[in-house]
């Protein structure tokens, strides 16, 4: 998911390419909002690994 140095993963080559187009798309009347949700299922447990409390 998240890959290596050299060799980007989905996440991060996602967020790159979202933040290029938005900023291609950026003018005056436009306004863009991005919320993240990053989930971690394990053992029927739903874990948010954003929530710095864990």
């Amino acid at each position: 998911m998240m890959g290596s140095r050299s060799q980007k993963g989905i996440i991060p080559r996602l967020c790159d390419q979202l933040f290029d187009h938005i900023a291609a798309r950026t003018h005056a009347e436009l306004s863009c909002k991005v919320e993240v949700s990053y989930m971690e299922i394990y053992n029927e447990k739903v874990h948010d690994l954003l929530d710095p409390k864990g």
